[in-house]
């Protein structure tokens, strides 16, 4: 399975995924869901396949302000029957409108003739794997309540304001799962994935904070505040952000002054960043 990240002034980073021919899911880095419904789970990063490159430039064209459509898309991500259906309604939402959850589930009753509960038709919604590409932030509850989005109440707001679809009437939860999504999720177990100018500052503290063994060698952290430098999952107490320097190898940390930490004895690792 192939990625790339697609980096944006609206919602922070995607992760995009491709099998090589279609695209099997879109995800914000703090996705509650991250790689659901994704068979292979290892990826690899592929910035030039053409599938993903088709991915990145509908969403240049979206976060332009244009309305492209993604039905142009090929989109390949897997689901059960009913998750499919309640895909197919939501790629039914035009660009700047939502609608409740009450109202899809009547659609698809309408379609299947069977009851459909508003309910798993939530449950569907938060489980979408293609955000954005199959737009689950345009689904709001019937009291106008913006609840039940995997990257967090935040991010939802912000694409319905880019959209200009943001009502007065609508509300924000102030409490519940919808309010956050889990920081470091995109990153999680996948440090190999990335070299050190790959990532950001503030993804090296999330690394640090989830003490994720998978960016040992990826980058080191040299602390201001003691004098040494750290693998990022050391078993030390994570020090304070402004205290902390990142380095591509320990040979770099060192050559700033740091010295090996005696809990994570980073020096074994020499060489293996890059």
């Amino acid at each position: 399975m192939y990625f790339c990240e697609y980096h944006t002034p609206v919602v922070g980073t995607l992760t995009v995924t491709s099998d090589g021919e279609g695209i099997t899911g879109c995800w914000f880095d703090n996705d509650r869901h991250f790689g659901h419904g994704l068979t292979d789970k290892t990826l690899e990063r592929h910035e030039d396949l053409p599938v993903l490159r088709q991915a990145e430039s509908w969403l240049d064209r979206y976060f332009a302000g244009e309305k492209p459509n993604s039905r142009d898309l090929p989109l390949a991500a897997r689901g059960t029957e009913f998750q499919l259906l309640v895909r197919e309604a939501l790629l039914d939402i035009p660009y700047g409108e939502t609608m409740a959850y009450g109202a899809i589930a009547k659609r698809l009753e309408a379609k299947t003739g069977r009851h459909q509960s508003p309910r798993a038709v939530g449950s569907a919604v938060g489980h979408n794997p293609l955000c954005v590409m199959v737009p689950c932030h345009r689904v709001v509850a019937a009291n106008g309540s913006l609840t039940g989005f995997a990257g967090g109440i935040a991010r939802k707001v912000a694409l319905l304001e880019h959209e200009n679809a943001l009502k007065p009437e609508f509300k924000v939860p102030r409490k519940g799962t919808a309010l956050e999504g889990v920081p470091n999720a995109a990153l999680v177990g996948r440090g190999q994935q990335y070299r050190f100018e790959d990532l950001t500052p503030d993804q090296m503290r999330l690394v640090q904070e989830a003490r994720d063994s998978s960016f040992a060698g990826v980058f080191f952290v040299g602390v201001t505040s003691t004098g040494v430098y750290c693998r990022p999952d050391c078993r030390a107490k994570v020090p304070m952000q402004k205290n902390c320097r990142y380095f591509p190898t320990a040979e770099d940390a060192e050559s700033a002054g740091f010295r090996s930490c005696k809990l994570c004895h980073p020096e074994r690792l020499k060489g293996s960043g890059s």
